[in-house]
């Protein structure tokens, strides 16, 4: 037999054997649960963002609350 063929033949294998290991695995991934990013958003959005102090290039010290109400852009 050409050796494509046996590695064709071994490729193929391969792959149906992931589609069935990741079929019997895939009713225990956490495809419902939030992560914990998102959770960490949720309580910002409610409680505000967290005071922080940053020192810029030149030394100079700001606050994240200077720049509260202005836009991104």
């Amino acid at each position: 037999m050409n050796l494509y063929v046996k590695g064709g033949i071994v490729a193929l294998a391969l792959a149906a054997g992931m589609v069935f290991w990741y079929r019997a695995k895939e009713s225990s991934l956490p495809v419902n649960q939030t992560p914990s990013a998102f959770k960490l958003i949720d309580q910002m959005e409610h409680s505000g963002v967290p005071e922080v102090d940053l020192e810029r290039l030149d030394g100079t010290k700001v606050k994240l609350s200077d720049y509260r109400g202005r836009s991104s852009s």
